[in-house]
């Protein structure tokens, strides 16, 4: 009898795929599993004396939920992060995802996937997200159980404001953006079972906006003539300000933007020697007149980066 199960399993093996086994104290064969890509894995556990054969009988488990059991936030973190400066200190977030067979093995588990889920808001708490971005989240090791995964990421590209956050987790490949439950049903949520941290939604502020984010004769950054690489990170609303100030007389001054790293990047305005003042066009300047330039990609949901000014 032990024979003809041992020829069943590797009849398994051979047609849905590889075939190892898991050895205990008490049984020379306990359990195989039976793996095929794209399919859910199988288990055939014997499990169980049996008083007539005097030995273990085989038993079908099902195979577990396809998506990862449970996504925490680790002991000890706090719902407000605090206050960050804007390309000064990167936010760190970290998430512990677990699902049996898979996290609590030695190392990363195979195929998980996790984000960051963020969005902007305008007061805490709130729950009315904008400007709603992914972060990416790479394995960084076991908790201290050795059953949970912790996935982390360091984000430093958030424009001054106030945010909200949550993370997802799946074993489905890896996510797209934007993220949405509705048509990704098999994620799972960060959840509130891991007390004191009775809360699915985290809260973050960056401050410390670009100098010249408002229009300062003191603060906007100077031009010189010809090309030169700027950038508008920092910006509450993507526009950032710079002066040229005119070195010769009798001439006419403009000024296109090229992208960069920043896509769509353009002039968005020119005043002539004031923040407000008109818009010099065709006219001839004169020696020691100021040009301030506004430049940038000008939206809601700000995008930062360089560009180059001519």
């Amino acid at each position: 009898m032990r024979f003809l199960v041992f020829v069943l399993l590797c009849t398994l093996t051979v047609q849905r795929g590889e075939c190892s086994s898991v050895l205990n104290a008490d049984s020379p064969v306990t359990s195989y599993r039976v793996m095929t890509p794209g399919l859910p894995k199988v288990t055939i556990d014997l499990f169980g004396l049996n008083p007539y054969l005097g030995w273990r009988y085989p038993r079908m488990l099902l195979p577990v939920a396809v998506n990862p059991t449970s996504v925490l936030w680790p002991t000890g973190t706090v719902q407000n992060f605090g206050t960050f400066g804007c390309g000064v200190n990167p936010l760190n977030v970290s998430v512990e995802v677990y699902k049996p067979g898979v996290t609590d093995m030695p190392g990363q588990g195979t195929n998980i996937h996790c984000v960051v889920h963020l969005g902007k808001v305008t007061s805490f708490p709130s729950g009315n997200w904008t400007c709603i971005q992914n972060f990416s989240m790479t394995y960084t090791g076991d908790n201290g159980n050795g059953n949970n995964d912790i996935f982390s990421a360091a984000i430093s590209s958030l424009p001054p404001g106030l945010y909200e956050f949550t993370c997802a987790c799946s074993d489905q490949g890896v996510f797209t953006n934007p993220l949405d439950p509705a048509v990704l049903p098999s994620i799972t949520w960060i959840g509130t079972s891991n007390p004191p941290n009775n809360f699915t939604d985290a809260q973050v502020t960056i401050n410390n906006a670009a100098l010249n984010d408002d229009c300062d004769p003191a603060t906007a950054i100077p031009l010189n003539t010809g090309a030169t690489i700027v950038n508008n990170d920092c910006s509450v609303d993507g526009k950032v300000w710079f002066k040229y100030t005119v070195t010769q007389s009798n001439v006419i001054v403009s000024a296109s933007a090229s992208n960069g790293t920043l896509s769509g990047a353009s002039v968005i305005g020119m005043h002539l020697n004031a923040c407000n003042g008109a818009a010099p066009g065709s006219q001839c300047l004169q020696a020691g007149d100021i040009i301030y330039i506004e430049a940038g990609k000008a939206g809601s949901c700000p995008e930062q980066g360089t560009f180059t000014l001519n």
